[in-house]
């Protein structure tokens, strides 16, 4: 038997077994030289430490000593302050008692009156002395304690010196006492301190020179220290360790501390190569030990894998001798460890089992080849069927797709009308409190020139009454008077004003189904929303053009809506009255069809729109149970398409209302006014009291059932929309009970729970109060002139 050749594996990119044995040791050392690492780091992060604490130590000793100094000069200027040879003007014997305390050729006493020193113990007895100059320690001097000056050059010794001052009051003069010290005083502190001679030791005054310094004084007395140090002066840093550069531009580790007495700052520094010198040497001893064993490891590796290598270089051998198909070599050939011989035993076994798996190799492939045929011809057929099945799949993706984007639209613009109803009802209280106010001007002037101003004031609050009406005709929200029309009628009826809509070369068509169902809507919505879109179609035809207004009825099965409405009315079931405006106008873009419908959207130039024309087309068309939505394309035209719902009721026929007689007869009594607004209720209230009613106020439905309960009221005019547990619905409910045959009169703008109270009057906000005064009477007299 003879096996197939099989590609032999790139041996070169394998690694080998001593790179494996050599990779093996070094694993073992891993954890040991890392053990090591740590164990540095720690010795390096304690000696650091250590230094950290000696520098701040250290340099809070040389703060003491300084303070130390300037204490004896303090003790010599308080002594000489008594000294009774300063009260009595002796200077001569205060200048002997000066010489007799100070004994250092480093210090001496200074005593001056404004314009010239009188006492100087640092001349001779009698010489003459320098007047005196606009130095620090004369300016800064205090008659309560001793100050301390910075670094000045003296000006008799004309070396730097610092001066101790104080300031005193005798026989009504003021004296200057001032004890001057050399700057070389300090270095004796400095060096003083038993410290490595590499640490640098500085005193420094308030503003950062340098006072004195251990090494190279002469060259840096007087000098600006780094202006890293002078701005941690500055910022009041103390007893703090920071890297820093020295004055020589040599990097170093620093302690600072600050003398609470003097203001001075104490400096001590060590380089950063001195802290760094221990934990060098131990990385050098720990790199020699760590190359040392990885050599070792290395040796011990090459012999353990020559030792290795051969048995397993003969096993190679013996299994590519399998894979030609030939036995293996002899037993004693291949001897080397245990293992190794295992593993060959392991492939004379193989080499059976194979000659044995080699017949029935070919029995299998005799019985797949046949399977492979029968499964063939079941896949070509299977995959036709497929195809099929795959095709009808993408058509219904397709088709939801398009209906889940209507639906997307159509639910946002369900947000945007709840956001928009909320934001008329606060517009209509400010409209309302706006135009109660206009009135009441209007009723207390009569100067000519305010009444422009006030007419103008309400035409602007009627404006806005008008937006707002038409943002709750799109949320939904606004008191419709919804009735049964017939749209064929309404349509016909208006003609005449579509006609002065649009201009005199568009041509207007109507087409209606005969026998249109009756549909139950807001009559005025839907004159307006007519006139909407034949404004919308006049706009979109600069040129000459139709409009086309046409209706029919249509009914949609329960979950199988149909025609393009199919993802906007998908909740949508029953009969309905579709009517459409379309008109030969350029048509919208894709970017501008997505928010047609959304409130303030307009291409329109500014103050030519408002954008809420189609806003309160889709508000009317939910409203009446519907919905509405948009065909168009680029330079062919638009045509919006609104789908009422069908009402079972007759229309009734249009009556004239009577006319309303301003002047009639006006009655007064006691009105209960529940308004929570503070203004809305002030302006109500005032208006009504100068109409000739009685009033009272109540800001809740609680306030206003206690008032009930104790006192007689004629009527109640009250807000729907209230805070507390009570609506004006509720309201109203309760005062029927309390207070049976009550006239009630409701004020709203938009509450859908005025449809569930009866007997009841409603003022749609914002209302006039001539109209307001009106319907107040009418109830009191038990009329009904309508809301």
């Amino acid at each position: 038997m003879r096996l197939p050749k099989e590609p032999v594996p790139n041996r070169a990119s394998a690694p080998s077994l001593r790179s494996r044995l050599l990779l093996l040791v070094v694993s073992l050392l891993v954890p040991f030289l890392l053990g090591m690492v740590l164990m540095l780091h720690s010795t390096y992060q304690r000696d650091r430490d250590y230094v950290e604490r000696h520098l701040v130590e250290t340099s809070r000793a040389l703060s003491l000593g300084v303070d130390r100094l300037f204490g004896q000069a303090e003790t010599v200027l308080w002594a000489l302050a008594t000294s009774p040879h300063l009260e009595s003007g002796d200077f001569a014997a205060l200048d002997a008692q000066a010489r007799r305390i100070l004994r250092t050729s480093d210090s001496w006493f200074v005593l001056a009156v404004p314009g010239r020193q009188v006492v100087n113990t640092h001349l001779p007895p009698g010489s003459p002395l320098p007047e005196i100059k606009n130095h620090d320690h004369w300016r800064n001097a205090n008659r309560e304690r001793v100050t301390v000056s910075n670094l000045f050059t003296g000006l008799v010794a004309q070396q730097p010196a610092v001066a101790s001052s104080l300031l005193v009051k005798t026989g009504g003069r003021l004296h200057y006492l001032s004890v001057i010290t050399l700057a070389r005083s300090f270095d004796r502190l400095l060096t003083e301190q038993d410290l490595p001679p590499n640490w640098v030791r500085t005193v420094l005054d308030r503003n950062g020179i340098v006072v004195a310094r251990n090494r190279e004084s002469d060259r840096f007395v007087g000098v600006p220290g780094t202006p890293d140090v002078r701005r941690r002066i500055r910022e009041g840093m103390d007893d703090r360790v920071f890297r820093s550069t020295s004055l020589k531009g040599v990097r170093s580790l620093v302690a600072l501390s600050r003398s609470s007495a003097s203001g001075w700052a104490f400096l001590v520094a060590i380089p950063e190569s001195d802290v760094m010198w221990t934990s060098r040497l131990s990385i050098v001893h720990f790199l020699g030990i760590g190359g040392l064993m990885l050599v070792l490891g290395s040796v011990l590796a090459a012999v353990a894998a020559r030792s290795i290598a051969k048995p397993v270089e003969r096993l190679a051998l013996d299994a590519a001798a399998l894979g030609q198909g030939s036995p293996p070599a002899s037993g004693e050939a291949a001897a080397g460890f245990r293992e190794t011989e295992v593993v060959r035993a392991a492939i004379v076994d193989a080499a059976r089992a194979l000659a044995q798996r080699e017949a029935e190799r070919d029995r299998a492939a005799s019985q797949l080849r046949q399977l492979n045929e029968s499964l063939e011809e079941r896949v070509a057929a299977r995959t036709g069927e497929l195809a099929s099945a795959n095709r009808r799949l993408l058509d219904e993706i397709e088709e939801r797709r398009r209906a889940e984007a209507l639906l997307v639209q159509a639910q946002r613009l369900e947000a945007v009308g709840q956001l928009t109803g909320g934001l008329a009802h606060d517009f209509n209280n400010l409209l309302q409190a706006l135009g109660g106010c206009l009135s009441m001007i209007r009723r207390r002037t009569e100067e000519p020139q305010v009444r422009p101003l006030l007419e103008a004031g309400q035409q602007a609050v009627d404006r806005g009454a008008k937006l707002v009406q038409q943002l709750m005709a799109f949320a939904r929200r606004e008191g419709l008077r919804p009735e049964p029309i017939d749209v064929r009628d309404r349509v016909l009826a208006m003609s005449p004003l579509l006609e002065r809509v649009v201009r005199a070369d568009i041509r207007i068509e109507t087409r209606f189904a005969p026998g249109l169902w009756p549909v139950s809507v807001d009559p005025t919505q839907f004159e307006l929303a007519l006139i909407n879109l034949a404004v919308n179609a006049r706009d979109a035809m600069p040129g000459a053009g139709s409009l086309t207004i046409d209706a029919a009825n249509v009914t949609l099965a329960a979950g199988h809506p149909t025609g393009h409405a199919a993802g906007l009315a998908a909740e949508l079931a029953g009969d309905f009255v579709r009517l459409s405006v379309s008109d030969t106008g350029c048509g919208m873009p894709p970017d501008v069809l997505a928010k047609a419908f959304d409130p303030f959207f307009t291409t329109k130039e500014i103050g030519k729109g408002s954008g809420l024309g189609l806003a309160q087309v889709y508000g009317l068309a939910r409203q009446a149970g519907g919905v509405a939505w948009i065909e168009t394309e680029e330079g062919r035209g638009t045509t919006v398409h609104l789908l009422l719902g069908r009402c079972e009721a007759a229309p009734a026929p249009v009556a004239e209302p009577p006319p309303h007689d301003a002047a009639g007869p006006r009655r007064s009594g006691h009105v209960l006014v529940v308004e929570d607004d503070p203004i809305v209720a002030m302006m109500v209230g005032t208006a009504l009291e100068d109409a000739g009613f009685t009033v009272t106020r109540a800001a809740t439905a609680d306030e206003a059932l206690a008032v009930l309960a104790g006192e007689t009221v004629d009527v109640l005019f009250s807000d729907v929309v209230m805070p507390g547990s009570m609506s004006g619905v509720d309201l109203a409910s309760e005062a029927r009970r309390l207070a049976p045959g009550l006239p009630i009169v409701l004020a709203t703008g938009y509450s859908e729970d005025v449809a569930r109270v009866t007997g009841v009057k409603v003022m749609s906000k914002p209302y006039r109060i001539d109209a307001l005064v009106a319907l107040l009477d009418s109830a009191l007299a038990g009329g009904d002139p309508g809301p």
